[in-house]
Order: C-alpha cells, then sequence, then structure tokens
C-alpha cells in the first residue's frame, strides 16, 4: 500500500466525516486513583471513619485494623462511569486526598480515598487532523492496491501473460 500513498487524494469533507467517526478517540476523561475499604458491616465502615477522623492514615488502618494490604484497596485510576452510581457523582466531586464515607452501594458500605487525579485531556486540532489525514491515506492506499490487484486477475482470467499484464 505504501508504494500507491502518493496516488491518495484526500478531500475536506473524508476528513470531517472520519473526524467526527473518531473524535471521541481524542480525549480522555477523567480518572482518580482510589483507595478503597469495603464491607457488609456498619460498625467496621464507621471503626474505620473514625480511625480516619482521629488522623489515622487510610493504609495503615486497612493494614493494622482489617489484615489488608495495599494491593487490597488500591482500586487503581478508573472513570466515573467505571464506579457505582451511588458513589460515582461524590467521588468525582471531591477534592485530592479526600476521604469519602461511609457510602453504601450495591457492593457494600464503602470508603474511599482520592490519592490522585488524572485530568481529562484533549489532543491538539492540528495533532488530530495529522493523524486523521495518516489513516486515510493508508486506507485509501490499500484501496488503490486492491483496485490494481482485481485489474490484474481480470487481465489473467483474460488470458494475459505476466509481460502483457505489466505493461
Amino acid at each position: 500500500p505504501s508504494y500507491f500513498e502518493n496516488q491518495v487524494v484526500i478531500s475536506k469533507v473524508e476528513i470531517d466525516e472520519k473526524y467526527e467517526i473518531e473524535k471521541d478517540n481524542y480525549k480522555s476523561e477523567e480518572k482518580r486513583e482510589l483507595l478503597q475499604f469495603t464491607t457488609q458491616d456498619e460498625e467496621e465502615a464507621n471503626k474505620f471513619m473514625k480511625l480516619i477522623q482521629q488522623g489515622k492514615n487510610f493504609e495503615e488502618i486497612a493494614k493494622n485494623y482489617f489484615d489488608l494490604l495495599k494491593s487490597d484497596i488500591n482500586i487503581g485510576f478508573l472513570k466515573k462511569s467505571e464506579l457505582p452510581a451511588e458513589s460515582a457523582d461524590i467521588v468525582f466531586k471531591a477534592e485530592q486526598n479526600e476521604t469519602l464515607g461511609p457510602i453504601t452501594t450495591k457492593f457494600g458500605i464503602s470508603i474511599y480515598k482520592i490519592v490522585n487525579i488524572k485530568s481529562p485531556k484533549q489532543k491538539s486540532y492540528q495533532e488530530i487532523i495529522k493523524d486523521i489525514k495518516k489513516k486515510l491515506t493508508k486506507e485509501l492506499s490499500i484501496e488503490i492496491l486492491f483496485e490494481k490487484l482485481d485489474i490484474i486477475e481480470d487481465l489473467i482470467a483474460e488470458g494475459n501473460n505476466l509481460d502483457e499484464i505489466s505493461k
């Protein structure tokens, strides 16, 4: 296909159509890194929050009082849509290092700590257009290649030899 790239002509309409289809691929949602303690026991949840209010560290409470490792409570970076509906808005309105809860969800009673916040990102228009042109060039050069192969197959079917086909 790269042999035919110089034959590709891309119109503004094609770029605009491709942009409309793929524009969501060029932006990322806000994500938050969370620590989460979840229990079915309301007393445990209240005990956890009471210790937080006394100034104790989230990870130390999980380890010392509930025998949980960091890997047990660190649920990583999540988008709002990846959290239970009951806690998503609350978590995404909170500030970094804030501890929230207890929040009752369908999974139990949860306490969250926002460890880190990754802001949403959007590529620049120039970067997006450059990438779209590159993709369209590749797609259209493949189309040209297949058109040439169809012509060659037709010529072979008509009984032409390689010398005749190459001309």
